[in-house]
């Protein structure tokens, strides 16, 4: 056969070759593939100018999260940008909910179309926030808020993990269901799994829980957020764990929250939740556990965590341990930090950890008040010396006690760093409480907006900016201090933020304000030494 014909048949041969895999042998293939490998990004924006709202890019995004969800799969992620959502889709339903499909990744915090970093997510610059008060008129202490949305986000039934990652939840009302059901919160996880990290829970209310329940088989972990203002008006406040869903809380924060039993965490029904490098402060029971309660088979590890500063009008300030009818509860604290809170019975101890019936171990921790039967390996009862009374984040004196005084074998080997994120172990041994402490020739402290690091922000400081920005002006020892926003930039905006702030009110200075704080290594302009003020005062 001539060469030419050869070929011929060869090139036939491979086109019907490659027909019969593109008609038969692909589509068998993909059902085989896993999710992600056929994954998409699906975009949402409130603002987006379109023309076409199709979802495939920022300028062409859905403008409404229900829409995404709608068409997302697993593996798929839904980009969510800057700006305030609402589940009920324009109808005023509160029974609404965004659905997240199995093995979705929900995320927020992105600056949208036509910004340079669109896909990049900054959730503190750029605020995705999903807001339960439909009709916008809520007012302080939860007034007008019988038409706000039950459930902000629902999990169910699931066999893959849903990832909610850099959101503002708020303003949710997790009343009991029409059907009778009770298992609700701003953010819903039911018999399934999810991942909720870089957000915000705030101002939400509950009939039983206000804003996160893990419920039933699967498990939930919870990682850099921030519950605040939470109130459970039944039972349990922030976020409830119970009938054997598993919890993991890493490097969160729990401030202000309120509820009858266990206003910041409760935990029961034989579910088993770690708790890591967290705080809580401030949280209030009207019953017991302004921290945490644990009951009913619940069991819990602490592990390098600080609460301060909780009450409970009956017992357990800080912790409260209680049997139930699954039987004994257990909790296990190490390296942790437990001051300042206080209960109804007025016993030092008692309102830093109050024992019911359950078992418990503590080893390595600063009790306030401790007596003899508390002590096992490693305890003190000395004053942890915190540098900053009026500090959100309560940091350790150089002179602390719970410096160096911790266990590292308690500590897991994934973690890195402490609540603020810097270097958990500074000198080869861990500190107690939530936040290491930095030795001063590398902790450099500042006010932001404290530009003349007097303590105080005055006209001066916007003055001192303008100069040093206009005419060449030699910079402030921390030049973190002039970046009044927090957006990594040094511009004219930041001195007209300071006056705002000082003349109309309408503008909020980030943390570190009004007290002296540590410069984050994500800082981009850093500190080349603390201010005056901050040296002077933290010692």
């Amino acid at each position: 056969m001539p060469q030419k014909m050869q070929n011929l048949l060869n090139l036939r041969r491979r086109l019907l070759l490659f027909v019969i895999v593109s008609i038969f042998i692909v589509p068998v293939l993909s059902t085989f593939l896993p999710s992600s490998t056929l994954a998409k990004t699906i975009y949402v924006d409130a603002i987006a100018p379109g023309p076409t709202h199709d979802g495939s890019s920022w300028c062409t995004a859905f403008m409404d999260i229900q829409a995404a969800i709608e068409v997302a799969k697993a593996g798929d992620k839904i980009q969510v940008a800057q700006g305030t959502y609402f589940a009920d889709g324009g109808t005023d339903d509160p029974e609404l909910s965004f659905n997240l499909p199995g093995g979705v990744h929900f995320l927020g915090g992105f600056p949208g179309c036509g910004t340079e970093d669109a896909n990049i997510s900054n959730p503190q610059l750029y605020p995705t926030i999903l807001d339960g008060d439909l009709d916008q008129n809520d007012e302080p202490d939860f007034v007008n808020t019988d038409e706000n949305t039950r459930i902000l986000i629902d999990v169910r039934e699931e066999s893959e993990e849903v990832t909610i990652d850099g959101f503002v939840i708020k303003n949710a009302l997790a009343m009991s269901a029409a059907n009778g059901g009770v298992v609700r919160a701003a953010v819903t996880v039911l018999n399934a799994s999810a991942t909720i990290q870089n957000c915000t829970f705030l101002n939400n209310q509950g009939e039983f829980t206000a804003a996160l329940i893990g419920f039933l088989k699967g498990s939930t972990k919870v990682k850099n957020c921030t519950f605040s203002g939470n109130f459970g008006f039944e039972a349990e406040g922030a976020v409830f764990f119970t009938r054997g869903h598993q919890g993991h809380i890493e490097n969160c924060k729990f401030f202000g929250n309120r509820a009858d039993l266990g206003a910041a965490l409760a935990v029961a029904g034989e579910s088993e939740v770690v708790v890591i490098n967290s705080l809580f402060a401030d949280n209030i029971a009207r019953q017991s556990g302004g921290g945490i309660w644990i009951v009913n088979g619940g069991n819990v590890h602490l592990i390098n965590s600080t609460f301060r500063n909780n009450h409970a009008n009956r017992l357990g300030g800080g912790i409260r341990l209680e049997v139930g009818a699954s039987g004994p509860s257990n909790v296990k604290i190490d390296n942790c930090i437990l001051w300042e809170n206080t209960d109804g019975q007025r016993n030092v101890q008692g309102s830093q950890f109050s024992i019911g019936q359950g078992e418990f171990e503590v080893n390595h921790t600063c009790i306030m008040g401790l007596q003899s039967q508390l002590r096992g390996e490693g305890n003190i009862g000395k004053d942890p010396r915190f540098f900053d009374a009026r500090a959100s984040v309560p940091r350790l004196q150089s002179h602390s006690p719970c410096i160096n005084s911790g266990n590292n074998q308690a500590l897991p080997i994934q973690i890195q760093t402490d609540l603020e994120g810097r270097k958990r172990i500074q000198q080869e041994i861990v500190d107690m409480g939530a936040v290491e402490f930095t030795p001063a020739s590398n902790q450099k402290l500042y006010i932001r907006g404290d530009a003349d690091q007097d303590g105080t922000i005055q006209i001066n400081d916007a003055l001192d900016h303008l100069r040093y920005l206009f005419l060449g002006n030699t910079p402030p020892p921390c030049l973190q201090s002039l970046d009044t926003n927090d957006d990594e930039k040094l511009n004219l905006l930041d001195a007209i933020n300071l006056l705002q702030y000082l003349f109309q009110g309408t503008f909020t200075i980030p943390a570190p304000f009004p007290s002296c704080g540590a410069a984050q290594i994500s800082d981009r302009f850093g500190c080349r030494e603390s201010t005056v003020f901050c040296q002077t005062n933290s010692i």
